[in-house]
């Protein structure tokens, strides 16, 4: 195991690539392209996880957050907000399948059943409501589970899912506010295009089901995030963004020009710290004033599509104003 906890988040992210470009082992994969490759390889950290080091586009990962939380899984809700980079996998019928959205809301009916437009039967197993359910019904639960490998319909996946298993635990605190933590199982990390985003998504949706779940009666705070990546690899096509990429943002940059100098640092360099990222004003008022009037029953555990609706309609769910970075790297995809 490799556990990267010192520092900040982009601490342990920067070591870790420079650690798998240095002792990765050297591997043939399915794209073709090659990979280095490392085995468990495991962070955590609190917050929202946003890389400084090369720019990355917030508000699409909020996107691709939202569309699989609300069980869909065609092409053009993501083009409607801007998300491009999955056009590489989509079906004929314009859909991926029963991917990440399906398996989240409406796992356990085979593909042909799916409605992909969104709407869910009501024989269908709702993984991420049932997890908000026992959340504030039965906190304490080792069993708030959502797990996204789903052998019936992997062949009816355009990707199968990479990030596979998530956890969610709730933990009492000192004072009186109930942490909820979320642990998070990936079977393969393409470490420096995916990964980056997959930070972010962990980040948004611990944040998005504490607020959801957050009761008067059991006040709730999202806690931390453990994430675990079984195979992360960096392709071989990817080393000289990556080498760009450490020298923006260590602050040892001579060491950051040989990739085997483990041990890089980022610290307060040129005011790199770990990004501040608030629910907009607007989506807080929107769902309090939902709650207050009643649109929203607390108890009714349907309307967690309610909620995930107004996000979804909110042009900025998310405050990014204190977000900067380095430039944006160029790097090909796998495919």
């Amino acid at each position: 195991m490799i556990l990267y906890t010192d520092g900040f988040f982009e601490s342990q992210y920067a070591e870790a690539l420079a650690k798998c470009l240095h002792d990765g082992i050297p591997s043939e994969d399915r794209t073709g392209v090659g990979t280095r490759r490392l085995q468990h390889v495991t962070f955590e950290w609190s917050g929202i996880a946003a890389l400084r080091g090369k720019k990355l586009n917030l508000p699409n990962a909020v996107s691709e957050l939202l569309w699989m939380m609300l069980g869909k899984t065609d092409l053009e809700s993501l083009k409607s907000r801007g998300v491009n980079y999955w056009d590489n996998w989509v079906k004929p019928d314009g859909t991926f399948g029963p991917i990440y959205g399906a398996q989240l809301r409406m796992f356990g009916t085979r593909a042909e059943c799916y409605g992909y437009n969104g709407r869910f039967i009501e024989s269908q197993y709702d993984q991420l409501r049932e997890c908000c359910r026992q959340i504030v019904e039965d906190p304490w639960s080792r069993r708030i589970v959502m797990s996204l490998w789903n052998p019936n319909d992997l062949t009816e996946m355009a990707l199968p899912p990479c990030h596979c298993f998530y956890q969610f635990t709730v933990l009492p605190t000192g004072d009186g506010v109930r942490e909820l933590n979320l642990h998070v199982t990936q079977r393969s990390a393409d470490a420096f295009i995916g990964v980056p985003y997959d930070f972010l998504l962990f980040s948004f949706m611990l944040q998005l089901v504490a607020l959801f779940c957050d009761r008067d009666d059991a006040p709730l705070r999202a806690g931390k995030i453990y994430y675990t990546c079984n195979d992360f690899h960096v392709y071989d096509n990817h080393k000289g963004a990556i080498m760009q990429y450490l020298k923006q943002v260590t602050n040892r940059r001579e060491m950051a020009k040989a990739y085997g100098a483990i041990g890089l640092t980022v610290d307060s360099w040129q005011g790199f710290t770990q990004t501040v990222c608030y629910f907009s004003d607007m989506f807080r008022c929107c769902w309090a004033d939902m709650r207050n009037h009643g649109t929203i029953d607390g108890e009714d555990w349907r309307n967690i599509d309610d909620f995930l609706a107004l996000a979804w309609n909110v042009p900025e769910v998310f405050d990014f104003s204190g977000y900067s970075s380095q430039p944006f790297i160029k790097a090909p995809v796998a495919v």
